[in-house]
């Protein structure tokens, strides 16, 4: 098996038991760390500008053309003033950060639970069941942001904390990826360990960029066990960061071990991207393997597969035959039943049985009378122009070139137009039939639950242009199967 880069467990994160949250000292640690930070300034200024260069209004709609237009004349003027200053910082950044680096624990594990009460280990029944939240957040760096069109981070975290803190349907335990901007994390860190005792942050940083795994896990009940792997096989910017698979351990009512995988596989489509996720994937069904034959009751994985059948333009990545997602998307079923599927078509994702259980109140929240979602990602920034274009003529490339047939296209299943970047986007935006985001249990276990795609609901008086992510927050309720017995 290639695994991994990377192997964290517990008693390598930095434990943080006060009212505070301040992941490194304010000595020598501190010191390197503000150095470095002040070093990398030009560094993310020129960066920045380059960005608006790429795209000048980032979540804004594209008709202001004047307007993008300036902006990027003038983000190109910024970007050639500062390169040469840019690169004077580089130079001093990298010792800096390498310093800051051997002073650091591998993560932060927050623990407010002297003053935050903690939730008592889940019954795991149909009227106790534990309620898991898994949410790609898109928090990247803000010249990051800019080319994925996407706002700035921080305005995008302070909504995500307004609306996880004012959930009244809030989760036990939630697990976010991509929380790789600094400030972002710090802002989320600061006010979910309010309401959550447990936090767990800042994992696997990176020895010479400030990009770390962008793990970030919240728990009511208290974490037991935690464990990080880095995943090989990745592919192009994914290298840089030590993303992959964070498992946390919590226990149960009848003392079982329950164990929360949160993953993040390869992203993009394309021949070598599809092999990397079905690699990934094979990893990790051994890693699942190996800990049930070690000490693990109970298994549940959550998060981010970068895994669709079919596209935001209707293209079915597994029909006809042959395609190179088939075999993902085959791992996928041979490993594990995917919860979502039991109440929800798998082509469509529209519900075939029950009823949403979150629909009507984050309808009230959004002020708008909006179906169940039926996809987790948002065809926002590629809804139209240059991105759409590029991607698809890219995934054309990559089929040609690697004999590969054309996929089925039902457009009746695609959304209709993108409001992403117009105070209409609330409207209009359904979400669509990419599903990322996944809630699985290995095939034969004791583990049964239903899963809603929603939204996040924010209650801001200033409209946003765009979402806060362009992945929606997937919830999964968790019981035992009463049919089927004990694993």
């Amino acid at each position: 098996m290639t695994i991994l880069h990377l192997n964290l467990d517990q008693t390598q994160l930095g434990t943080i038991s006060t009212s505070g949250y301040e992941i490194r000292s304010s000595g020598l640690e501190g010191a390197l760390h503000a150095l470095a930070g002040w070093a990398r300034v030009p560094i993310d200024f020129s960066l920045r500008a380059f960005a608006h260069v790429v795209e000048p209004l980032p979540g804004v709609s594209e008709e202001r053309l004047l307007w993008g237009l300036a902006v990027r004349v003038t983000a190109l003027v910024f970007f050639l003033l500062s390169v040469p200053v840019a690169v004077v910082s580089l130079v001093a950044y990298f010792p800096l950060k390498w310093a800051d680096y051997s002073y650091r624990r591998e993560g932060c594990f927050v623990d407010t639970s002297d003053r935050v009460a903690v939730k008592p280990a889940p019954a795991l029944t149909v009227e106790e069941p534990l309620h898991i939240r898994t949410h790609n957040v898109g928090l990247v760096p803000p010249y990051m942001s800019v080319i994925g069109e996407l706002r700035p981070p921080r305005e995008r975290a302070h909504e995500l904390l307004e609306s996880v803190v004012n959930d009244p349907h809030q989760p036990d335990v939630i697990c976010f990826q991509e929380v790789f901007d600094e400030e972002s994390m710090e802002l989320l860190v600061r006010g979910l360990k309010e309401v959550y005792p447990f936090v767990i942050a800042h994992v696997a940083e990176d020895r010479f960029t400030p990009l770390h795994a962008g793990t970030l896990i919240v728990s009511k009940m208290r974490i037991e066990r935690f464990k990080h792997y880095e995943l090989g096989h990745m592919i192009g910017p994914e290298k840089l960061s030590h993303r992959g698979i964070s498992q946390i351990t919590i226990k149960t009512a009848d003392d079982r071990s329950l164990d929360i995988y949160s993953i993040h596989l390869q992203a993009l489509i394309g021949e070598g991207r599809a092999e990397a996720r079905y690699e990934q994937l094979k990893d990790l069904g051994e890693i699942l393997e190996r800990d049930r034959d070690e000490s693990s009751d109970l298994q549940v994985v959550v998060g981010d597969t970068n895994c669709q059948e079919l596209t935001v333009w209707g293209e079915d990545m597994v029909t006809p035959s042959g395609q190179s997602e088939e075999k993902v998307a085959q791992v996928i079923s041979e490993q594990f039943d995917d919860l979502f599927l039991l109440d929800h078509d798998a082509k469509t994702g529209r519900r075939t049985e029950g009823e949403a259980r979150f629909l009507h109140s984050d309808n009230r929240k959004m002020r708008e009378e909006l179906e169940e979602p039926r996809g987790s990602w948002y065809q926002g920034p590629f809804s139209g122009g240059f991105k759409r274009d590029w991607v698809q003529f890219k995934a054309y490339l990559d089929r040609v070139w690697h004999g590969r047939p054309a996929p089925k296209v039902d457009k009746a299943l695609c959304e209709q137009q993108s409001e992403w970047g117009t105070r209409h986007w609330k409207h209009k935006q359904l979400a669509n039939t990419a599903r990322f985001d996944r809630v699985l249990v290995p095939k034969g276990s004791s583990l049964t639950g239903s899963v809603e795609i929603r939204r996040v609901a924010t209650r801001f008086e200033a409209e946003p242009l765009s979402a806060p992510s362009d992945h929606l927050p997937v919830d999964a309720l968790i019981a035992l199967n009463q049919n089927s017995g004990s694993r």
